[in-house]
């Protein structure tokens, strides 16, 4: 899921060169802020391959964080949805901003992103 050519960590790069491609200027290029991004866990798993009905059960939670109360929010992501679809929880969070806005968190809270905040926070 993670790893290899069409797992998650491929796809949100491939969706980040996409989305950056043809602009000119590097401050408006997005980028991802690792510690705003959800943190993901297993919630449930396949069953028993003779019990089971052919299908892969995994469901992840998502935990991240309201980006104006800094509150925890969890979602959840059916196995078949986290790669297709993770990119999308990004944007709440604000884990994928543009490079101008990464430039002015290190400018304000210096270059350790667990202290960089939100600007509803």
């Amino acid at each position: 899921m993670l790893d290899g050519p069409n797992g998650l960590l491929a796809k949100l790069n491939d969706q980040l060169l996409s989305a950056n491609e043809g602009n000119t200027d590097p401050d408006r290029a997005l980028t991802l802020i690792a510690s705003r991004m959800p943190k993901i866990s297993i919630q449930s798993w396949m069953l028993d391959s003779d019990a089971g009905n052919g299908v892969d059960n995994y469901f992840y939670i998502l935990e991240s964080k309201d980006p104006r109360t800094g509150k925890q929010v969890l979602s959840g992501l059916a196995n078949e949805d986290i790669v297709r679809h993770f990119a999308e929880t990004l944007i709440y969070p604000e884990a994928i901003v543009q490079q101008w806005e990464v430039n002015h968190l290190k400018e304000k809270f210096g270059a350790d992103e667990a202290n960089w905040m939100t600007e509803g926070q």
